[in-house]
């Protein structure tokens, strides 16, 4: 597995790295690694808690670099199912590099306004059968962990605590309460580079919701049958640009 990825990552340096869309065996061996991953192989089960994560991470790279912005690739990777086998690996997936990587391409291969009927009607059931999760459901939640994981603050239910700075990380209010630079809207000044940042700004690449909320806002209406806690944290994704 190891050897086969790496010859695909290969072809990244050639001039014209994706993958043939008539090359039946490279789509082939593509979505094989991809049921290896999400543990539909023989029973396989790959947890990126604790194994290593190079050949999946390997895998999404070669993804990314071969068939995202390739229409003629995207359009046979999609026909073979591509989202559908990204999200479930998304669902059993846990808060890491993988994680990231894996919402990061997701959100770059939502672009291609062809593959949204395969968000809206991916879902997997869960919890014995009784609960169905969907592309919304699995994002709110994803997007409540991304804001536990960076200190946003958040009431019981989910809602907005702070009205001022409703998108507020830990490491925004660490920068805002120690800033240096002129005063302004939270930002930090670099004596050695001259310039401002504001942190607001920078949180789009330090964290996950911009790519969520990209997906979501592709994906269409929030469906019927949302539990509230889930309604509400789409309410928050649906103003992320707004509030930001």
């Amino acid at each position: 597995v190891v050897l086969r990825v790496g010859f695909a990552m290969q072809e990244v340096q050639e001039p014209h790295p994706q993958y043939d869309p008539d090359d039946a065996d490279s789509f082939a061996f593509l979505t094989e690694m991809l049921d290896l991953v999400s543990g539909q192989e023989n029973g396989v089960w790959v947890d990126v808690r604790k194994s290593d994560e190079a050949v999946p991470l390997a895998i999404l790279d070669s993804i990314h670099h071969n068939i995202v912005n390739y229409p003629a690739c995207e359009e046979k990777a999609f026909s073979l199912g591509l989202i559908f086998k990204l999200l479930n690996i998304l669902q059993i997936s846990r808060t890491g590099r993988f994680q990231t990587t894996l919402i990061k391409l997701l959100s770059d291969l939502a672009d291609n306004g062809s593959n949204i009927a395969h968000f809206q009607t991916w879902s997997v059931k869960a919890d014995g059968g009784s609960t169905e999760i969907n592309v919304h459901t699995l994002m709110a939640r994803l997007w409540r962990e991304c804001e536990h994981e960076a200190g946003v603050e958040r009431s019981s239910g989910g809602g907005i605590v702070d009205t001022r700075a409703p998108l507020l990380t830990r490491e925004q209010m660490s920068l805002r309460r120690s800033r240096q630079g002129p005063a302004g809207p939270a930002s930090s000044y670099s004596v050695t580079k001259g310039i401002r940042s504001y942190p607001s700004v920078l949180e789009v690449t330090t964290t996950l919701r911009a790519a969520i909320a990209n997906i979501l806002h592709k994906t269409g209406p929030v469906p019927e049958g949302m539990s509230g806690r889930d309604r509400v944290t789409m309410t928050t994704i649906n103003f992320y640009l707004d509030m930001k």
